[in-house]
């Protein structure tokens, strides 16, 4: 009798206790498969960081940002900054749709597309990704010179991008920019990419040799719609292979290339080599002699500064380089290229400095050509000329923002949002064989705002002296002042 009232007891109480070790799950304890975009891809080298701008300005809204709480730096990776850097492109500009350091569950939810403001949209299945991405960048531009001439005002598109970037499996890559600049239809990346381990990545084709900070920054995240003078010492795209690598505080980048055919990038004509009677380019730019070797060696101990030292040789031993004009950033030439055998070596070095409410760019370099050549105008005859042309330039850039947040040093300090005031100074001087030197003198300020990830607008204005020699054949910057006014804006998908 005992023995069956127990066995009954057990059976009323055993259900309940069962019921009270595993409750039904509460309304907000159920697991959704959102995609949470602000998870994924943190981080490019050449990045827009406009996802990193949205995550950092969440963190704002919550109180939990880096200037605010600085022991939130501990959690960053010293290597970080070196890494988004030496796995993207120059110029890259690169660039702004590139997702590296990607979350752990990036690919968890295969077969789906979303989009993250300002890096575009992005198809993420189970062993590849592809990304597009759209950046456009009108501009108008008020221009006045001081030896008598019209004024000038120009409308344009100075730059728009359309951008495909696949990953693909086994640290396979492919990335094509497609652009128009100063509209005038190029290509602006091509090329495949191999990762051999997290560290280090080959890339081919059509891409930009390492060539300094500015060179290396994606041209939508410069502080100014042009680059500084300085920007011709080197050149925009090349063709051959390139290195990138990095470690904890450290990047380096080094290329084997060769000039790319003119024109292929969406090239300026009155930029463009000037070939002397009798000779075919075709044949002369197809030599086997002709190589360019550059590489850009830095350290990133942090997201706050970054320093480096890069060079690039020129081999032009048994054919002529027909040299590269200098020009001011609006694009008026105040030394004619000069053709040139031998070698050519460009040395630089830069620095950057990221800090809550200011950004600091220093950069110089010079260049010196091989011996300098001279053509005959009616027969093409060459003849040697004793010495070489020596380019020497640098520029500083400030910005300064009561309210903002500034990028990684390492991809030149963008704005991230908020607005900013900055300026630039710049200088440049370029001397030819048996002539008196080619100066430039600038400074540019401007006001900057980043309104959303996606919308920049900028007004800016640059007064330019050029020395009292001016060597040209047309002569129209000797002793010349310009002034420019310009407002633009820059809109990415």
């Amino acid at each position: 009798m005992k023995l069956r009232n127990v066995l009954l007891a057990a059976l009323v109480v055993a259900p309940h206790a069962a019921r009270a070790q595993a409750p039904a799950p509460k309304p907000d304890d159920v697991v959704t498969t959102e995609d949470d975009d602000d998870d994924k891809d943190k981080g490019d080298a050449k990045s827009d960081d406009a996802d990193e701008d949205a995550d950092e300005k969440a963190a704002g809204d919550d109180g939990d940002t880096d200037s605010e709480h600085p022991d939130d730096s501990d959690a960053k990776d010293a290597a970080t900054a070196a890494d988004a850097h030496a796995s993207g492109d120059g110029d890259g500009d690169g660039d702004e749709d590139e997702g590296q350091g990607e979350d752990a569950d990036e690919h968890k939810h295969h077969g789906h597309v979303h989009h993250e403001p300002g890096l575009g949209l992005e198809w993420v299945a189970s062993h590849a990704r592809l990304r597009l991405g759209l950046a456009v960048q009108p501009l108008a531009r008020y221009g006045h010179v001081s030896i008598p001439s019209p004024d000038t005002m120009d409308t344009q598109v100075r730059r728009a991008r359309v951008t495909f970037d696949a990953e693909l499996v086994h640290g396979a890559g492919l990335r094509v920019d497609l652009q128009a600049k100063n509209e005038k239809l190029g290509i602006a990346d091509l090329y495949g990419r191999w990762a051999l381990d997290e560290h280090i990545e080959i890339q081919g084709g059509f891409l930009g040799a390492p060539g300094g900070l500015e060179r290396d920054t994606n041209p939508f995240d410069l502080p100014f719609s042009e680059r500084s003078s300085l920007a011709s010492l080197t050149h925009d795209r090349e063709i051959g292979l390139k290195l990138v690598g990095h470690q904890q505080g450290q990047f380096w980048m080094m290329s084997v290339t060769r000039d790319a055919p003119f024109g292929i990038g969406g090239d300026d004509p009155d930029i463009a080599p000037t070939y002397p009677p009798g000779t075919n380019p075709i044949v002369i730019n197809r030599s086997v002699t002709k190589w360019n070797q550059a590489a850009r060696i830095g350290v990133a101990p942090s997201d706050e500064f970054e320093a480096s030292l890069g060079w690039t040789f020129r081999f032009r031993e048994s054919a002529p380089d027909y040299g590269d004009p200098a020009y001011e950033p609006n694009g008026s030439v105040l030394l004619d290229a000069v053709p040139y055998r031998g070698t050519s070596i460009r040395l630089g070095a830069d620095a950057a400095v990221s800090e809550q409410h200011f950004r600091l760019l220093v950069e110089a370099a010079y260049r010196r050509d091989g011996d300098a050549l001279a053509y005959d105008g009616t027969s093409g005859l060459e003849s040697t000329l004793p010495g070489h042309v020596w380019w020497t330039g640098g520029y500083t850039t400030i910005g300064w923002t009561p309210q903002g947040r500034y990028g990684r040093a390492v991809d030149g300090a963008p704005l991230q949002w908020g607005w900013e005031l900055l300026a630039r100074f710049e200088v440049l001087e370029v001397k030819p064989v048996e002539a008196f030197a080619a100066t430039l003198f600038a400074t540019t300020v401007g006001w900057n705002w980043v309104a959303t990830p996606q919308i920049r607008i900028q007004a800016d204005a640059s007064l330019q002296s050029f020395g009292d020699f001016d060597q040209t054949r047309l002569m129209d910057n000797a002793g010349a002042t310009r002034f420019y006014a310009e407002l633009w804006a820059t809109w990415r998908l």
